[in-house]
């Protein structure tokens, strides 16, 4: 059963995990030292860096889902040079 986290008690959890990660400790020794799962100090840490990462809106919209075929984002939107056999 998953613990739930009053949110005063999460932030404060999340900044000791980031600040641990930062640095150096692995997930393993930062759920150890913070006593959460090793799955949750994985979770917090992906939420950080996908709130620090640039996405375009088109992707923003489709939150973490994968964008559907036919999509109008664009390979340059995305970072990804046109595909091109030669």
């Amino acid at each position: 059963m998953t613990k739930k986290f009053a949110s005063a008690h999460r932030e404060s959890l999340d900044s000791q995990i980031v600040a641990l990660a930062a640095r150096g400790a692995s997930i393993r020794r930062i759920a150890e030292m913070t006593g959460v799962s090793r799955s949750y100090t994985h979770r917090a840490l992906v939420a950080v860096r996908d709130r620090n990462t640039r996405i375009s809106d088109i992707r923003r919209e489709c939150g973490g889902q994968p964008l559907a075929p036919g999509s109008n984002i664009s390979c340059a939107a995305i970072g990804l040079r046109p595909y091109s056999p030669f």
